[in-house]
């Protein structure tokens, strides 16, 4: 190459250039060196192929398949083998506000995504027409199968086995389409406007209900507190009522015991209590019995704490 440069340059430029100017002369030397290189590189070119590190080749010669090629440099014949790039990075497919009906004929909008890698990049290129649009058809029309076979309800509360269930459907077509499935999940499920203002009103409701019943909760708990309080009480004055009759019968008892051993004076000792209760709480009754029809005289005596040593007991005749 560089000979031919030169031949050329002593037999066609040489004479060209005799009656130009220097500088002339150098830039038409620097025009021909630059061309001469890109030439170069065009050649060598021709003879290898880069593959990135984000991609897989596909080896052809002339049209035909020879081998999946690493990332990396390869060799090639010119104008017989020629290298095709795919990009095995991951891929997002999302399908947004589809329309599906449920199992109960409630139709709702669906929107879900999905990624996926290029697993085999043969049958991704040479054995798919538009592979990324029959992929998102193919997850469109398993979603719809999924939400047509359950209900509205569980459509709307149990997303992560939908996901596991379009998961195991679009997996299932992974060899197919050369790819490896890595996530789907359901973006957003929306039901028509009447059933979203009746899930409020449900929402509403059912809060309301809370509330009544943390309220009932709450006046439980005080009553069963009151009657707690109202039982120990009674159990108090249950306990103060026994434990005074067992003093009282014990004191008798006791006083029982003393008079047994003074015979002499015991039934003094018990006349003179008698008085003393009936002087303060019971009522008496006096009878003439000199007059021929009986009349009677009652005297009541008030149950009044007792007198002082000065004063005397409170008698008011009955007519």
């Amino acid at each position: 190459m560089i000979k031919l440069i030169f031949s050329l340059k002593d037999k066609i430029f040489t004479p060209f250039l005799q009656h130009k100017s220097s500088a002339f002369q150098w830039g038409i030397i620097l025009l021909v060196l630059f061309l001469s290189w890109q030439i170069l590189l065009a050649i060598l070119n021709s003879f290898v192929d880069i593959v990135q590190q984000d991609q897989k080749g596909l080896y052809m010669r002339l049209g035909r398949y020879i081998e999946t090629v690493e990332p990396g440099l390869h060799f090639k014949l010119p104008l017989i083998d020629y290298v095709t790039r795919i990009s095995v990075r991951e891929r997002q497919g999302y399908i947004q506000h589809t329309d599906a009906m449920t199992q109960d004929n409630v139709i709702i909008k669906v929107s879900l995504q999905y990624t996926y890698t290029i697993s085999d990049p043969r049958k991704y290129h040479l054995e798919v027409m538009k592979p990324d649009q029959i992929i998102t058809e193919f997850a469109q029309g398993k979603l719809r199968d999924i939400i047509n076979s359950i209900p509205m309800h569980d459509v709307m509360k149990y997303r992560s086995q939908m996901n596991q269930k379009i998961m195991l459907e679009l997996q299932a077509k992974e060899k197919d389409y050369g790819v490896s499935f890595k996530l789907v999940q359901i973006q957003g499920t929306y039901p028509p406007q009447e059933v979203q203002e009746a899930i409020k009103q449900r929402m509403v409701t059912e809060e309301k209900t809370a509330g009544a019943k943390e309220e009932a909760l709450q006046k439980k708990i005080l009553a069963d507190a009151n009657f707690y309080d109202a039982q120990k009480k009674a159990e108090a004055e249950k306990y103060q009522i026994v434990e005074t009759a067992q003093a009282k019968h014990t004191a008798i008892k006791m006083m029982l015991e003393e008079m047994a051993k003074y015979q002499a004076i015991a039934p003094k000792y018990l006349d003179y209590l008698m008085a003393q209760e009936l002087k303060y709480n019971s009522k008496w009754i006096l009878t003439n019995p000199n007059q021929s029809q009986s009349s009677n005289i009652d005297f009541h005596i008030r149950e009044t704490p007792p007198p002082s040593q000065d004063s005397q007991p409170n008698l008011q005749p009955n007519p």
